[in-house]
């Protein structure tokens, strides 16, 4: 059962660094790891669960392996001290790069959840995911739609539950 009080914490923490320079998913699918920039997201509560959504494009490297998976993890670093390696992970694609090496930040591994998330963050939410929907143009506003979808490249809605939380 998550703490409350540590949940406000962390997603006062999470808050400081969106819309941008953003956090850090690690999804990991047992063969391939890989760190996207995550900068859309929202918090609450679904299915008597605290969750989180994430939104990440179909055409993103990260798609894949995410949807490959089972878990993720949501990290919060201290964009003045890693601005450079978000700004990295934003920047270039998991297909030609591997994000974790070029970025050296550490990897580490919850023993009980096996998730695997950012030894240096402030901040990490160990989710599982319960539920994936894609976006597309018959259910968004046209202003929706032309801001950002009309070259077709949708999200797909990701809600997880909050498992853990380390600060």
């Amino acid at each position: 059962m998550l703490d409350l009080q540590e949940l406000h914490l962390a997603v006062n923490d999470t808050f400081k660094v969106l819309p941008a320079p953003g956090l850090l998913l690690l999804s990991n699918d047992g063969t391939q790891k890989n760190f996207i920039t995550i900068g859309w997201l929202q918090f609450g509560n679904l299915w008597g669960k605290w969750t989180v959504n994430i939104f990440i494009r179909l055409s993103r490297y990260s798609f894949k392996i995410l949807n490959n998976s089972e878990y993720f993890s949501l990290n919060v670093l201290d964009p003045q001290k890693y601005i450079n390696q978000i700004n990295l992970c934003a920047q270039t694609s998991g297909r030609n790069h591997d994000k974790i090496k070029e970025t050296g930040l550490t990897t580490t591994e919850n023993s009980e959840t096996k998730i695997i998330s950012i030894a240096e963050a402030q901040t990490v939410f160990e989710c599982k995911i319960l539920n994936k929907v894609m976006l597309d143009k018959a259910n968004l506003s046209d202003e929706l739609y032309e801001k950002f979808y009309s070259n077709e490249d949708f999200h797909q809605l990701i809600t997880a539950e909050i498992l853990n939380i380390r600060r």
